[in-house]
């Protein structure tokens, strides 16, 4: 997954987890908190994209 595709999909997942935290009443239910660890997930392989290429200049 290029950067960019990773940014948007990170953007997506956030706007989805915010929603259905909204509709279900807590950030605490089950369904946000998967969102919120398959978002977590792709935090960090941009993170990790982030710094190899920062590390390979």
């Amino acid at each position: 997954m290029n950067e960019a595709l990773l940014n948007q999909t990170i953007e997506d997942l956030r706007v989805e987890m915010v929603r259905l935290a909204s509709e279900k009443g807590s950030f605490l239910d089950k369904k946000v908190l998967a969102l919120s660890q398959q978002l977590d997930q792709y935090l960090v392989k941009l993170e990790r994209i982030k710094l190899n290429r920062y590390s390979a200049s």
